[in-house]
């Protein structure tokens, strides 16, 4: 009977803590997964949208469908001011039950937590794996929604897609190549993407070499032009849509 007991508190504490998860700034506790989340980062829209959950608003909703574009923002979504400096009275006016949001605002994230729980999650920061960290906070996120399933579904799909394209590379007698990944600015001024950046560790799981090799920003690019490429004339371009 004792036991029985015991059993039964413990299967109500884990029923009343709801939702824990660490993150970038402590810890989270939410009773239910969130249904009216704001989004101040690109990169973790894009994290949303692919766990099947549309945010009500985002950071600069007309930058993310230029620069952005796939997977699409819902006409529903709501843009609230930019991602240096979001605009607080229209978060707070949407009164949404989670804000997401990275680190690079972490003097802001004080201001979040009196409107709404905040969950802050940076993908880009010296000395990490970009890849690592995105598979980390998408079931982190996944668990708050809900839908960790999804999550761990997603990743391995991901990762099944990258093994096909590195077969498929094998097969054409293309591995280990030197490629240029980058994505044009206008017709002279490139961004290239390097070692640390997201799309190099997609590069290097297929099986092929960055050939930028330069120093790169916190986000894993470089600012350059066309004649910046000229230094490995055998290296294959692979050019990232929208312009």
């Amino acid at each position: 009977s004792a036991l029985r007991a015991l059993c039964l508190l413990a299967f109500c504490s884990q029923l009343n803590a709801g939702i824990v998860v660490e993150h970038d700034a402590g810890t989270l506790r939410m009773d239910k997964p969130p249904e009216r989340i704001v989004v101040l980062n690109w990169w973790l829209a894009e994290h949303l949208l692919a766990l099947g959950v549309t945010p009500v608003a985002v950071a600069d909703r007309e930058g993310y469908d230029e620069w952005v574009g796939e997977p699409a923002l819902p006409e529903s979504v709501k843009s609230v001011g930019n991602r240096q400096s979001p605009n607080l009275a229209a978060i707070r006016s949407l009164e949404p039950d989670l804000i997401l949001t990275s680190g690079h605002l972490s003097a802001a994230v004080p201001a979040f937590q009196k409107i709404a729980p905040t969950l802050v999650q940076t993908t880009y920061e010296a000395d990490s794996n970009p890849w690592d960290k995105a598979r980390e906070h998408l079931i982190t996120l996944g668990k708050v929604l809900g839908r960790e399933d999804r999550a761990r579904a997603l990743i391995q799909q991901a990762e099944a897609d990258l093994a096909r394209t590195r077969q498929r590379l094998d097969e054409a007698g293309l591995l280990g190549q030197p490629v240029f990944l980058v994505r044009f600015l206008d017709d002279r001024r490139v961004r290239i993407h390097g070692n640390n950046s997201m799309l190099n560790q997609a590069l290097q799981l297929a099986g092929m070499e960055n050939a930028w090799s330069k120093t790169t920003n916190l986000w894993g690019f470089t600012p350059g032009t066309v004649a910046d490429l000229g230094d490995t004339p055998n290296a294959w371009l692979v050019y990232i849509r929208p312009w």
